[in-house]
């Protein structure tokens, strides 16, 4: 377990043995996703943009009206990535706070994401990841970073969705895009239904100016403990201490108490020791 509780100190991304132990771990990069690739039909699938015009009240009867509407679609869509975490969280009402409120605690983010509780959890330094994507895509595109907000969609919400068509006559519909984009960012981007609070998410959003469905970051020394699954299976757990050693970074597995989160370390790198188990 992460000693000194610290809301903002951790990110912890959740994923499958395989992609990490075919992908991740070997490349040391995480991928940003395009955002039409989310499991939230709000993100996925498409935008329907209603565009104002001031000046032109029969603009809706123009064919350039829905022409506008799918490509300011394609633009919000196709160029942005995404590259999503879970945080860490202070409970008030709980007093396990200190223990569930932990970003690798959520038995939800192991089913869903982590293979069923056999997948990897990776933890990660919040301000050397941060340094490193800004680094990264500093000349690549606009970087993006905020916690998702699980609420109702209010009047601006709503708002979010229109374009001004004066504006996209006058800039041309990429700059107009972007400007909209930098107002409704937060609207756009960063706000979910409620039904996917307990994921208490942090997200990374590119708007990229490179023509590419992904985009990967080597993310170098953030990477500071990897966290396996109860049910990871024991013949990789030599591998995962392998790795741990090689870049000096700690391991530990799962263990669940009476349905009250834990971990039991597996290779400690201060000591380098390990205590892995006989695969066989």
């Amino acid at each position: 377990m992460l000693n000194n509780f610290n809301p903002d100190q951790y990110l912890y991304h959740f994923t499958t043995y395989t992609t990490a132990l075919e992908h991740i771990l070997p490349n040391q990069t995480i991928r940003f996703s395009p955002f039409e690739k989310t499991n939230d039909p709000r993100e996925s699938k498409n935008w329907n943009f209603t565009l104002i015009c001031p000046t032109d009240t029969n603009i809706a009867s123009n064919e350039s009206f829905f022409e506008l509407q799918k490509e300011a679609n394609c633009i919000l869509k196709e160029n942005t990535k995404l590259l999503c975490f879970t945080r860490d969280v202070v409970l008030p009402s709980d007093p396990l706070s200190f223990i569930r409120g932990n970003g690798f605690s959520h038995p939800r983010m192991w089913a869903q994401y982590a293979g069923n509780h056999s997948g990897i959890c990776l933890v990660f330094d919040k301000s050397k990841l941060t340094k490193i994507i800004n680094d990264t895509f500093a000349e690549k595109g606009t970087i993006y970073q905020n916690h998702v907000s699980y609420d109702s969609f209010s009047e601006k919400h709503g708002m979010a969705f229109y374009l001004n068509y004066d504006d996209v006559e006058n800039n041309g519909i990429k700059l107009s895009v972007k400007n909209h984009l930098d107002k409704y960012i937060n609207e756009l981007f960063f706000v979910k239904m409620p039904d996917w609070k307990d994921e208490w998410e942090l997200r990374y959003v590119l708007f990229s100016n490179q023509d590419k469905e992904y985009e990967h970051v080597k993310y170098e020394d953030a990477l500071v403990r990897i966290i396996i699954g109860e049910d990871f299976p024991n013949v990789y757990e030599t591998l995962i201490v392998e790795y741990c050693r090689k870049y000096n970074i700690s391991a530990s597995k799962m263990a669940w108490n009476n349905g009250i989160p834990g971990s039991v370390g597996i290779y400690d790198h201060k000591s380098g020791i390990s205590k892995i188990r006989n695969p066989f």
